[in-house]
């Protein structure tokens, strides 16, 4: 990822603890689509989109079904839909992350759940 402060957002060295996915067992990489608990609980919708050159990603997120923030970030050619879709992703991830709270996030991005889901190292 190229933008800078995407890359601060999702710097691996702010998270409490890392692993490798490839340490994982694959049981426990599972997503799982559950009911909604309603403990201060937020739902996040991404989109990942190019125009021409240009792509960029959005994050709206949700609290009790009101809109509460919305995110808007352009991202440096060359890049592509699927990029700025997981950008999507993982910037809802990291926000999640960096005020502690849970969230439901919502994509409509098939391959991008697909790699996460599969979370193996490529070389």
């Amino acid at each position: 990822m190229r933008s800078s402060e995407a890359q601060l957002l999702l710097n691996i060295n702010k998270i409490d603890k890392f692993i490798r996915t490839s340490e994982i067992p694959p049981e426990k990489k599972i997503i799982e689509l559950t009911g909604k608990i309603n403990d201060n609980t937020y739902d996040v919708s991404t989109e990942g989109s190019r125009i021409n050159n240009d792509a960029g990603f959005a994050v709206c997120i949700f609290k009790n079904n009101e809109p509460y923030e919305d995110f808007l970030y352009k991202l440096n050619p060359p890049n592509y839909v699927f990029q700025a879709e997981l950008a999507a992703i993982g910037f809802a991830a990291g926000r999640a992350l960096e005020h502690n709270k849970l969230v439901y996030i919502h994509t409509d991005s098939q391959s991008s759940i697909e790699v996460i889901k599969s979370a193996e190292p490529k070389s």
